[in-house]
């Protein structure tokens, strides 16, 4: 947790000087002025919302294992509005006392809350295979990530990724980015992240694994959904191991009742959003994965 500390530690600094920005603005600007400022900082948030936030796009940014705390920059401007707010002398002090604090502990729950709270207990498995089912509700995205990592040559289980991946009652992308960047560490692997939909599928941007592909659905196939294994409302996280075709993919889900299954477009098209976790070699030329050696040896594993 030392990255993750660190850097909550480096966000509140950041935090604490452009409080100090929001104070000086304050008293410094005249009111045309510093109704210009804050419109700025309002399109800055706005953009970082509409094209930064919970995207893949940040995680090339920052690639970082702290992305979920580096990666949050609403605390940063909810800092500069609170340190305007204190600055105000036309608001009354007690005023700007209650919202400059409620503010400013907003903020620094939200940086916080990543690392709050207790990973789900999970049992150790043995076994030769590297795709291996969930033993906890809550951890098909740590199980999915150590099934990647295992077919790359990587010790990884489900007990160990659960803590590194920050699962709770579910795991955010970040946070299984962050589990699978610590992995790989001091390996040739490296950890990238980008977008999945079904619409890139069909145009052919989506390589053809593995990886890990960590999914929320709507309900307009709530029947197929369900049977597949996943909750429209959590979400659910399996292992692409290959596709065939425009619309069908070969999955390995860890939900103990599924394991392997062909995905086709009944069942994508109720993908609502999409993040496709995969490990791509530092070394652009060193050797390939043999998909297809690496299934049959799978199933093999499983007679």
């Amino acid at each position: 947790m030392a990255d993750l500390y660190i850097s909550f530690a480096f966000m509140l600094g950041l935090c604490s000087v452009l409080l100090a920005v929001g104070v000086r603005c304050a008293r410094w600007f005249s009111p045309t002025a510093l109704v210009q400022v804050l419109g700025v900082a309002v399109v800055l948030m706005s953009s970082y919302l509409m094209f930064l936030w919970n995207q893949p796009i940040i995680a090339s940014l920052i690639p970082s294992s702290a992305i979920i705390v580096l990666g949050n920059w609403l605390p940063l401007f909810g800092a500069f509005f609170a340190g305007v707010c204190a600055g105000t002398r036309r608001i009354h002090v007690a005023r700007r006392a209650s919202l400059t604090v409620a503010t400013v502990a907003l903020c620094t729950y939200s940086l916080f809350e990543p690392m709050s709270g207790t990973s789900p207990t999970c049992l150790r498995l043995n076994g030769q295979a590297a795709l291996q089912y969930q033993t906890a509700d809550t951890t098909c995205s740590p199980v999915s990530g150590a099934c990647l990592l295992r077919l790359h040559g990587i010790a990884a289980t489900e007990w160990d990724m659960a803590p590194l991946c920050l699962t709770r009652e579910g795991t955010h992308w970040m946070g299984l980015y962050r589990g699978m960047k610590l992995k790989v560490q001091n390996t040739e692997w490296d950890v990238v992240v980008e977008p999945f939909s079904l619409d890139r599928l069909k145009a052919g941007e989506i390589p053809r694994g593995p990886a890990v592909l960590s999914l929320s659905f709507d309900d307009r196939f709530g029947s197929q959904s369900l049977a597949a294994g996943f909750s429209e409302l959590k979400g659910h996280s399996v292992v692409l191991l290959d596709h065939s075709g425009s619309n069908t993919l070969q999955i390995f889900d860890p939900s103990p009742e599924f394991g392997f299954e062909s995905w086709d477009e009944s069942i994508l098209s109720t993908i609502q959003e999409g993040v496709m976790i995969r490990l791509v070699p530092r070394n652009p030329s060193a050797r390939k994965l043999d998909l297809e050696q690496i299934i049959v040896a799978e199933r093999s594993a499983r007679r």
